[in-house]
């Protein structure tokens, strides 16, 4: 696939197969991460690969609602920033994000992005919640789960729903 076609076919999937993702899939998949950029090279961000079915269903309980996909998923990535490292950890932990899934497309995969930083479940922050469920130190901070799998069905592209040329101007100079 080129470029333009892994970014036309990346989709916010929620429901996916029952097949596991395997070592070599999940190596490849990992594989940008060495790439991502970072500001001022400080290079912020952990990332945590979560297989485990009962810590994939905990996971789904993160926030009040839009995480519940989370327990059919194959695995799940939770992206952290050590935010004394950089005053910018939430740009590089979202690039980071992107790139894994583009990645996820690249390798046959689906994803979709649970946002944890500034959500709550019931009485607590959802980044909590997720802290105390993994043992993350304090100093770090999580911007969201990346929840992925084989989809379910196949999707097609959308094109024209986010920008399209007529939204994009360019200055003469």
């Amino acid at each position: 696939m080129d470029f333009i076609d892994i970014i036309e076919n990346r989709r916010s999937v929620r429901k996916f197969t029952d097949k596991k993702i395997d070592d070599e899939v999940l190596k490849k998949l990992l594989q940008p991460l060495e790439f991502t950029p970072s500001s001022k090279s400080k290079y912020p961000l952990k990332f945590v690969v979560i297989r485990n079915d009962n810590m994939l269903h905990k996971l789904s309980e993160s926030k009040d609602s839009g995480a519940n996909f989370l327990n059919n998923s194959a695995l799940a990535i939770v992206i952290l920033a050590d935010e004394l490292k950089s005053d910018v950890w939430i740009e590089d932990a979202s690039i980071a994000s992107s790139y894994l899934m583009l990645s996820a497309v690249n390798n046959n995969l689906a994803s979709t992005w649970v946002q944890i930083r500034n959500r709550n479940i019931k009485d607590q922050s959802s980044e909590h919640y997720v802290k105390k469920l993994l043992n993350i130190p304090d100093n770090f901070r999580v911007e969201c789960i990346l929840g992925m799998g084989y989809p379910l069905t196949e999707t097609q592209p959308e094109k024209g729903k986010s920008f399209n040329m007529l939204d994009i101007y360019f200055e003469q100079l």
